[in-house]
């Protein structure tokens, strides 16, 4: 039914789907993202005066502006929800379907047009190849979401935390509590998968589950690998302990891990190594140059 008014407005335009609704990680009563895709002919910004040929009084509207004009008028959509938020990064239109009898409960729907800066689609692929390496991944990405959105912190325009940018903190933290505790690189969610599989079967405290191939899970000692909760609560204070991540000193990168901000350049990012600490029980702590001085200094 989109796809038909967004046609009626313009012929060419395709639309298609991103985001949760696509990797599997959107909750029941979240939002389907969606980008229209324009004709390259049509994707020149709208101008700021009527050009030779147009009348002084000529109006001039976004692409926003024209879906959303369109979408107010479709028996399908509940008109009052049609909202245009356009100082967004990314300009979106949000609306709402009609409830019964049109349908058994609303759709919510996130619009926006394809642009540069718009990597929707092509983060597809690369969030669904993060899930199959890390499946501990999408539970701790549905649990999460759901307490962000009953707190209203679920939505970046709105001072919340957008659902790309919660994952890439799973990623980064799953990485890291990988490399801290000796599991396998990228592996490291199927590790832990295979460690609570070896608990479950009732294997002997400190029974290792070795690999009967020559592939990338190796050995692994099954007590040494958290559960879901465990990892849940360790996520939770890993981010919310200051003295752990600072984010005005750290950032984070899915390729280069935790990096120093004042460090980054644009020929590559300094990632730094960990050491033990008892501050985070179970993990390590992240060292930057930061830390490093104050060492330095109580010496």
């Amino acid at each position: 039914k989109l796809s038909a008014v967004v046609r009626h407005i313009w012929p060419r335009a395709t639309v298609k789907r991103f985001g949760s609704c696509v990797t599997g990680l959107a909750l029941p009563d979240g939002d389907m993202d969606l980008v229209i895709c324009l004709p390259k002919v049509m994707q020149n910004e709208i101008a700021d005066e009527p050009g030779p040929l147009e009348g002084r009084n000529a109006i001039k509207m976004s692409w926003q502006q024209n879906l959303a004009e369109a979408l107010q008028m479709a028996s399908w959509i509940d008109g009052d929800s049609v909202k245009t938020i356009q100082h967004a990064p990314i300009p979106i239109i949000k609306v709402s379907t009609r409830g019964p009898p049109v349908y058994d409960q609303p759709l919510h729907l996130d619009i926006s047009f394809q642009a540069e800066n718009h990597n929707g689609v092509a983060t597809n692929k690369v969030i669904n190849s993060l899930c199959s390496q890390l499946p501990a991944l999408t539970p701790l990405a549905l649990v999460t979401k759901k307490f962000l959105a009953v707190r209203g912190l679920g939505k970046g325009y709105t001072g919340g935390l957008s659902s790309y940018g919660l994952v890439l903190m799973l990623v980064c933290f799953l990485r890291h509590h990988a490399q801290a505790h000796g599991m396998v690189g990228n592996h490291c969610g199927q590790d832990m998968v295979l460690g609570q599989w070896a608990q479950s079967l009732g294997s002997r405290r400190g029974a290792r589950l070795r690999s009967n191939s020559h592939g990338p899970l190796g050995s692994l000692v099954p007590e040494r690998v958290p559960n879901l909760g465990h990892l849940l609560l360790q996520f939770l204070k890993f981010f919310g302990d200051h003295k752990l991540f600072e984010p005005s000193v750290l950032g984070l990168s899915c390729s280069h891990g935790f990096f120093d901000r004042k460090s980054y350049s644009d020929a590559g990012v300094t990632a730094y190594d960990v050491s033990d600490t008892e501050s985070l029980p179970g993990s390590r702590r992240i060292v930057t140059s930061q830390t490093r001085r104050r060492h330095q200094e109580q010496r």
